[in-house]
């Protein structure tokens, strides 16, 4: 086969899945290994891993490694056929999920990935977890099914994960409002008591990593009334000359402090507030109606 037959034989698989190629994959079109050697020599093909090539004319991407490593797992099917299915037995998984979902500063290698049956891989730097996972525990991220926040993060606190480095991934999660925190509880609870909580604790335990992660609501809610564009709000909605020190100079009027912790408790008890200071640098626009609640509350 021709050079030119050779890549256009590839055009197929390569165009659906991230330019890449697995050596089984090209064989099954009738390219052998040594016409992807022949390739490979020539500048037309990149070899991303052992078994696996990436069309030169593709450019490369920082997941191609991760993406190859997935695909390789599984060489003879491709990735639209594998997604396809409806439930992939290969997932992204642990500090890798992380990175995938942009979450945290964790490193994504040695890839982990969760598997439904036993594998072997002769590639290094791979972590196999043997598991099945609920459907609802998976999502796509760039392509790859990986588990979900939630699933990811309950991952790192069973593997041992410095509590530091889980809470920044639960951070940059709650700040991209990506997180249901019913289920980060629910996930939590089996681990609640090895980690200081009572028995299936999981609400404690998932408030502590909030707090850890300067997530929780109080450390939010604070982080708003210390703002000037709500020290503005404050002053024309309530009425009241706030000091420009912040919020500690609260204490020195008593009227000041009732007006704020109404303010506070109103908030507090709006179903929109965990969205609302899941980003503490909420405009003065998604402020107002909490303030008008406030408010409101505040003269019943």
């Amino acid at each position: 086969m021709s050079v030119f037959n050779s890549l256009r034989a590839l055009v197929d698989v390569t165009s659906n899945q991230w330019g890449l190629v697995t050596v089984k994959q090209a064989e099954a079109h009738g390219i052998r290994r040594d016409q992807l050697s022949r390739l490979e020599q020539r500048g037309l093909l990149d070899r991303v891993i052992r078994g696996v090539y990436k069309d030169a004319g593709a450019g490369s991407d920082e997941l191609d490694e991760l993406r190859a490593h997935w695909l390789v797992l599984e060489p003879g099917a491709t990735a639209a056929g594998r997604l396809a299915a409806g439930r992939e037995s290969i997932v992204v998984s642990g500090s890798t999920a992380s990175y995938l979902h942009g979450y945290g500063d964790l490193q994504p290698s040695p890839f982990e990935f969760s598997t439904t049956e036993r594998r072997q891989s002769k590639h290094a730097g791979l972590r196999m977890r043997r598991r099945e996972l609920a459907p609802r525990d998976v999502t796509l991220r760039a392509g790859l099914p990986v588990t979900t926040i939630e699933r990811t993060i309950v991952d790192l606190v069973a593997d041992h994960e410095d509590v530091s480095l889980v809470g920044d991934v639960l951070r940059d999660a709650v700040r991209a409002r990506s997180i249901d925190f019913a289920v980060l509880a629910q996930y939590l609870s089996p681990l609640a008591r090895a980690n200081g909580f009572a028995k299936d604790d999981g609400s404690a335990f998932r408030e502590r990593l909030l707090e850890l992660s300067g997530s929780d609501e109080r450390t939010q809610l604070t982080r708003i009334l210390n703002t000037p564009a709500f020290a503005e709000v404050l002053r024309a909605v309530l009425k009241v000359e706030t000091p420009s020190t912040g919020m500690g100079a609260f204490g020195d009027a008593p009227a000041e402090v009732v007006l704020v912790t109404r303010l506070l408790a109103s908030a507090l008890a709006s179903p929109g507030f965990r969205a609302l200071v899941a980003d503490s640098a909420a405009s003065l626009e998604e402020l107002q109606p909490l303030v008008d609640a406030g408010m409101y509350s505040s003269r019943r």
